[in-house]
């Protein structure tokens, strides 16, 4: 299996690998937990690279409405287990249509607000990835946002430390930008400027985050508690991704 952070699979924008950042006597391990924008197709040389993953299990964050619209083309193959878990923040959607490209736009606040209001889903999130076998994608349509923030929790759980749990959020934007450029929806919410804050994955943005979940649970694994997720859980997604409880 390859041992790549950013997948080079054509069709399926900002895939990455949970792997390959460091932890205490060791690195998060490859081909355990992938994340990505929503799958547009999947071609042949694709397949066989997931294949090579060991895939077996797409969980897909969109709302109802998003995935009818786009439907999944990883659903469709053979093997693979497909599960909607649907985390829509209408809040943060709404505020993401009345922006302006000069406006200031808090990311961070929405995140911190998803943390609080959404415990219910983090931890059916957390449950299905700790019951998973082989290899598991998660994503929402951009890759960035409730992608970003389970990927922020389970590193963080895994004791990846702060400055690469924020670099591995931040790198979304740069991945992201040949896709914002063909979304004609997302260059309406922005006059077209990809520069505006709503497309950007900012460092200040994932340490508000984290700062909020330290300040307040001591740590991912005690807001993850705070979720209702058993310790079993996390102790079993510890395992997967660095091989040790």
């Amino acid at each position: 299996m390859p041992g790549f952070r950013r997948l080079p699979v054509s069709g399926i924008p900002n895939l990455r690998d949970l792997g390959g950042w460091p932890v205490t006597n060791g690195m998060t391990r490859c081909g355990v937990f992938l994340r990505s924008a929503l799958p547009q197709y999947v071609g042949e040389e694709s397949e066989a690279l997931l294949r090579s993953y060991d895939l077996r299990t797409v969980i897909d964050f969109r709302s109802e409405r998003e995935a009818e619209r786009d439907p999944d083309p990883l659903r469709a193959l053979d093997g693979i287990t497909y599960l909607s878990m649907p985390m829509f923040d209408a809040a943060a959607s709404g505020a993401a249509l009345r922006i302006r490209p000069e406006a200031h736009f808090s990311w961070a606040e929405h995140y911190i607000r998803m943390a609080e209001q959404q415990k219910d889903w983090v931890c059916r999130v957390m449950t299905a990835l700790a019951g998973s076998e082989g290899c598991a994608l998660f994503h929402c349509t951009t890759g960035k946002d409730r992608a970003g923030i389970i990927s922020a929790l389970i590193l963080s759980m895994c004791s990846v430390c702060d400055e690469d749990v924020v670099a591995d959020y931040c790198v979304s934007e740069i991945y992201l930008r040949p896709m914002y450029a063909e979304m004609e929806s997302y260059s309406r919410l922005c006059n077209g400027n990809i520069d505006a804050p709503f497309y950007r994955t900012e460092p200040a943005t994932m340490r508000a985050f984290l700062e909020h979940i330290f300040g307040k649970y001591g740590s991912a694994a005690g807001y993850l508690a705070s979720c209702g997720l058993p310790e079993s859980a996390a102790a079993r997604i510890r395992e997967k991704l660095t091989g040790k409880f």
